[in-house]
């Protein structure tokens, strides 16, 4: 979900913070500005209040200035001038009796300052002094620093992100990879920094786990061959040791090596599927393997009363006919083996999109939906009180996926307890 992303999370915090932090220094820039600038505005305002009282006093007689110096000085200094006769005490503020200048609420940075006009025998007036809107100095745009501020986050922390939480992805993506099985492909080592080093961590241990995995196979492949060494001989000395008339004792030792033999030889075919040797491709139908595996199985279908719906549609593919004919058999023989007597199997072959598929559908007693993450792995049977009989050896499902995956494919199962189980076998389909 995009409100769980590390990039957002990373992303909004980072901007919020540059915004925060551009607008505390901002005003704070501001406010000491600002203060500077009222108090040098107001000395400014008092100082030419004074100059212009000095001046127009110099050229008043009989309390009226000379004319048109008013207007003169009033267009020189840009502001709105008034002289009033000093005999009108009532109009001045009280301070003027005493201050040369005085501000008209008290502060020096007022618009009207008030300044005594003073002459040879005294106050001869008082002059009003009116500044003009706007201010000398403007004051700084904050509006457009923070904009400036914005601009600057939305510009370098999207870098920051893609250097920062670009190899988190990756190495997510690789650990997902490692976790589906797949440690044949490299785990790449494109930084020199942490980064770099966690990525030289999953490659060696991408090497150590498939080296192990390849030693397992490997052994598992020599001690099957050589344990089938002792049983053929077994097998060919039962019968001598039985003589002329053999007992029950013999024919269970028989059962059991035949049963050894048959499980070797699944552990053998799991094992070169899962080594994944050079295939022997060549182009197939799975329709026309489909129809052999069931004539096959015909006898087994007459015997069991089982019905076999078929629909068999060109499924075209480029594989191993050993390997598929054997992951296909698998699959046709759990459904006969698991469907009761006079129960019902259907058999279809398709293409769907870009896969040739292999489906095989039963009404069988079905698989308990905690056990179906694990039908695939090896040894692993639904129901542990079944028999050899009727429960295998809890391989052929595994030799199923490993068969799929060698041939780029995969094996999917699906199943409802008491309802049935439907299988599927999936790999690259061929125009």
């Amino acid at each position: 979900m995009v409100t769980r992303s590390l990039v957002v999370r990373i992303y909004l915090y980072a901007v919020v913070a540059l915004i925060a932090l551009g607008g505390l220094v901002v005003l704070g820039v501001h406010q000491v500005f600002n203060q500077g600038v009222r108090e040098g505005v107001g000395h400014f305002k008092v100082a030419m209040a004074d100059l212009a009282a000095d001046e127009l006093a110099a050229s008043t007689r009989g309390g009226v200035p000379a004319p048109g110096r008013l207007q003169s000085l009033s267009s020189s200094l840009h502001v709105r001038l008034l002289v009033v006769p000093w005999k009108e005490v009532g109009r001045y503020p009280a301070a003027l009796r005493w201050s040369k200048v005085t501000p008209m609420n008290g502060r020096a940075s007022d618009h009207v300052v008030w300044a005594r006009m003073d002459g040879v025998n005294g106050p001869i007036g008082a002059l009003r002094v009116e500044f003009h809107p706007p201010h000398l100095i403007r004051r700084p745009p904050v509006v457009v620093a923070l904009g400036l501020v914005v601009l600057m986050g939305v510009i370098l922390v999207p870098p920051l992100l893609v250097w920062v939480v670009a190899p988190l992805r990756r190495m997510g993506a690789v650990a997902h990879r490692l976790g589906a099985g797949d440690f044949a492909t490299p785990v790449p080592v494109t930084r020199r920094d942490e980064f770099g080093e966690l990525e030289g961590a999953f490659e060696a241990m991408r090497i150590r786990i498939q080296q192990m995995l390849e030693q397992k196979d490997r052994l598992l492949i020599d001690i099957s061959h050589e344990l089938r060494g002792p049983l053929a001989r077994m097998s060919i000395a039962l019968p001598l040791a039985a003589g002329p008339a053999p007992n029950s004792y013999h024919a269970q030792i028989a059962r059991n090596v035949q049963e050894m033999d048959h499980l070797i030889g699944e552990l053998l075919a799991l094992a070169r599927g899962q080594l994944a040797p050079t295939l022997a491709k060549k182009p197939l139908d799975l329709a026309a393997i489909a129809r052999e595996l069931l004539a096959e199985r015909q006898l087994t279908l007459d015997q069991r009363s089982q019905a076999c719906q078929v629909d068999l549609e060109p499924a075209s593919t480029e594989g191993d006919e050993s390997l598929l004919r054997r992951a296909m058999g698998n699959l046709l023989d759990n459904a006969i083996k698991y469907t009761p007597e006079r129960g019902r199997i259907a058999v279809a072959t398709r293409v769907d999109g870009d896969e040739a598929v292999f489906r095989v559908a039963d009404n069988g007693p079905g698989i308990p939906a905690a056990a179906l993450p694990h039908v695939f792995e090896p040894f692993f049977r639904p129901d542990t009180s079944r028999t050899r009989e009727t429960g295998g050896t809890g391989l052929g499902l595994s030799i199923v996926r490993a068969i799929a995956e060698q041939h780029g494919g995969k094996a999917a199962l699906e199943s409802e307890e008491g309802t049935g189980t439907t299988a599927e076998l999936r790999v690259p389909a061929i125009g």
